[in-house]
């Protein structure tokens, strides 16, 4: 290459436009001007031909990556071999000189700031999340993570503040950036709440400290309320992360499956097992929630009467197990039971009484002052 810019290779798997050759063309370009790092130059490359394939409606593969990661290296190649030519002859160790006292000179140069406005304004979801392309997805979702994780703070700032935000836990959305582990039984406490969230400062020296006030858990025991705190959960995801819809419900669809063909009394499990599944994928980059089905390693655990986890509950709780298995409440007592007066003056007002609710006259099922023999009856 004479003219010093990289072509694309000819013998490119898809045959793509003129149009297309020049986007990949651009994007390699940039690299070799040093505008772009070697991961940066990936991910580009990755999304442009995620894109490309989706409008050809061929699958991506690495195949078609590979010429353009080859192209990448020849960049690199072609900079060895000149650092080498630089530093040879009898002007090599001058040149090596001018550029050390260049560097020492040289200012350190600031972080370049993120504009977290730019990302959370709605964009063509379709072409920037790719449902078709599973790495793809993945690999957009860590990038955009990784632009959250440079100043969480101050994206959560701006996020809170958005006027097209939905309503959220302010102290949860660090976790939503960071597409990590949010406890649903935290997002129903907050539904419910009858004052805002708000942190305590607390001034140490020339340093400020948050200290958030721990709010009471309203613990999750239907399926109805895990799908009111998912709508919840996921309005803010879909917000955070454009594109993600058709994950989401996916996820949504897996778990209602799961409830649907599990008992009433095993829902317990199906609770732990979302909760197993949302910690493990929030603790990657290479999974998304949709990838759920394919850990049966944890469906196993929390779902079948063999799983690691199932059989532990049983081995530490038998009795209340066996109970709820049932659909019974445990007993606390054996022998005859007592007649509950308080029934019988009309005054108990328990749901679940250990003592029996009958007649202490005639055993009737009715209390003793509306008993119709207590008349015949000494008193």
């Amino acid at each position: 290459m004479t003219d010093g810019s990289i072509q694309s290779p000819h013998d490119a798997p898809v045959a793509f436009t003129e149009q297309q050759r020049a986007t990949l063309k651009g994007v390699v370009d940039k690299y070799a001007a040093g505008e772009l790092d070697r991961a940066a130059a990936v991910v580009h490359l990755t999304i442009a031909l995620g894109n490309i394939c989706v409008a050809l409606k061929v699958p991506f593969s690495a195949t078609i990556l590979r010429p353009y990661i080859e192209e990448l290296e020849g960049v690199d190649n072609q900079r060895g071999a000149g650092d080498g030519s630089s530093s040879g002859g009898a002007g090599g160790s001058n040149n090596k000189r001018r550029r050390d006292d260049d560097d020492e000179e040289q200012a350190p140069q600031k972080r370049q700031r993120i504009d977290y406005a730019e990302l959370l304004r709605p964009a063509l979801s379709a072409d920037e999340f790719l449902d078709t392309v599973v790495s793809a997805k993945a690999l957009l979702v860590a990038s955009r993570v990784q632009k959250f994780s440079e100043d969480p703070k101050e994206a959560v700032r701006v996020v809170v503040n958005s006027p097209l935000a939905p309503a959220f836990p302010p102290g949860l959305w660090k976790l939503v950036l960071l597409d990590q582990y949010v406890d649903f039984n935290l997002i129903r406490a907050n539904t419910f709440a009858t004052e805002p969230e708000r942190a305590s400062e607390l001034v140490i020296g020339d340093g400020e400290l948050e200290v958030r006030k721990p709010r009471a858990s309203s613990q999750i025991t239907s399926a109805a309320q895990w799908n009111d705190a998912f709508w919840i959960y996921s309005e803010a995801v879909n917000f955070a992360f454009p594109g993600r819809e058709q994950e989401l419900r996916a996820y949504n669809r897996h778990i209602n499956n799961t409830f649907s063909s599990t008992h009433d009394s095993c829902h317990h499990r199906v609770f732990k097992y979302d909760r197993a599944l949302r910690v493990y994928i929030g603790q990657t980059r290479s999974l998304l929630l949709d990838d759920a089905r394919t850990l049966d390693q944890i469906r196993h655990a929390h779902l079948s009467e063999t799983g690691l986890h199932v059989v532990g509950d049983i081995e530490r709780h038998p009795r209340q197990q066996q109970a709820r298995e049932r659909g019974a409440r445990p007993k606390q007592r054996t022998g005859p039971v007592e007649l509950c007066r308080n029934y019988n003056a009309n005054r108990c007002a328990l749901a679940h009484c250990k003592y029996r609710h009958a007649c202490i006259e005639c055993q009737g099922p009715h209390p003793a002052c509306e008993c119709p023999d207590k008349s015949t009856r000494r008193v």
